[in-house]
């Protein structure tokens, strides 16, 4: 299908002559920002409480930041570095099926990397890599969805990190490409939604096998465009009456995290 060039045109000339006014609104915002964080940096438990609220009762899809104990604008200072110790960091990739391919097929690689501190070796990388077909492709509702085969791809990065923490120099720490969450196939029905409490399992024993290691587990989400910490000045800022409002307040949106 071709493309209306002219029509085009016309939108980036506008999007060119709205340009400098569009960079002042976010400068407004992006100030306004900085002062609601100020101005409700130390109410951390009546923050805390107000997004609780809100996700019970007007949002329950809510994803903000949740303040804790510090304050919102505290600065921690790094603690002393130890001069022993490994990083181990996993990540992984998977081939979807394809029933229009000659042969239909599955697969799941994690890969890791070892970096010890302290010792003159080079990093060691680990692979595992593991080949789904013919009955494996099926469960009893059909073909196995992508969402399914991207839980085991997400299960096996975190397996691999328990296994190679066992013979790693402490103190250890694991990193995943991602949240700690498992996101994939978590509101599958039927069969897939036993492969995904499986899987959890699975999980958890990684996770508490690393903990029983001491090792410190961590998932890395590298997004520049976040807005949960904006998302939180956004409810601070909402007065308790107009909560019910939740949904549609957005006088920020177009800042992001960094902007802080």
């Amino acid at each position: 299908m071709s493309l209306d060039f002219r029509r085009v045109q016309e939108q980036v000339t506008k999007l060119g002559i709205n340009a400098l006014q569009r960079e002042e609104k976010l400068s407004e915002m992006r100030q306004r920002m900085r002062s609601l964080l100020a101005q409700h940096a130390q109410e951390v438990e009546a923050l805390r409480h107000k997004v609780e609220r809100v996700a019970s009762s007007y949002d329950s899809t809510l994803r903000c930041a949740l303040p804790v104990e510090q304050a919102l604008d505290a600065a921690v200072p790094l603690p002393p570095q130890s001069d022993l110790g490994t990083m181990i960091a996993a990540d992984g990739s998977q081939i979807n099926p394809n029933r229009h391919l000659e042969v239909n097929y599955g697969l799941v690689n994690a890969g890791a990397i070892i970096m010890a501190r302290g010792v003159t070796t080079a990093p060691q990388t680990r692979i595992k890599s593991e080949l789904f077909y013919e009955d494996e492709l099926y469960t009893s509702s059909g073909m196995i969805t992508d969402e399914l085969l991207n839980l085991r791809r997400d299960v096996g990065e975190r397996t691999v990190l328990a296994e190679l923490a066992q013979d790693a120099q402490p103190p250890v720490l694991t990193f995943t490409d991602g949240p700690m969450e498992l996101w994939g196939a978590k509101d599958a029905a039927g069969e897939g939604a036993e492969i995904y409490r499986r899987s959890l399992e699975e999980y958890r024993r990684a996770l508490h096998d690393l903990c029983q290691m001491q090792a410190i587990t961590a998932g890395y989400v590298d997004k520049p465009g976040a807005d949960l910490v904006v998302r939180l000045l956004e409810i601070a800022s909402l007065p308790p009456e107009e909560l019910q409002a939740v949904r549609s307040y957005h006088p920020l949106r177009g800042c992001h995290d960094t902007d802080l």
